[in-house]
């Protein structure tokens, strides 16, 4: 996680054991909530995909705001299949 007081945000890179499809969990900056889910998904190219409630981060950063309202995060996770 990377937080300054003037610039908070959280980048991370979510590793799945191979069993697991998906996880979700509720994450609480301050007075403000975030829930996530992290997917695994089957592509023709490898990577990740972050979404901020519905907007897609091209940095795949979440920005930390605590305006004391509920925030979705989407982080998918991109798997070739050979």
């Amino acid at each position: 996680m990377h937080r300054t007081r003037s610039d908070p945000k959280h980048s991370s890179a979510p590793c799945l054991p191979a069993d697991w499809k998906a996880f979700e969990l509720r994450y609480r900056y301050r007075e403000t909530v975030y829930r996530v889910a992290v997917l695994r998904t089957h592509d023709e190219t490898e990577g990740m995909t972050v979404t901020v409630d519905g907007i897609e981060r091209e940095d795949r950063v979440v920005p930390l705001v605590d305006d004391r309202r509920e925030h979705w995060v989407e982080v998918r996770m991109h798997v070739v299949i050979s």
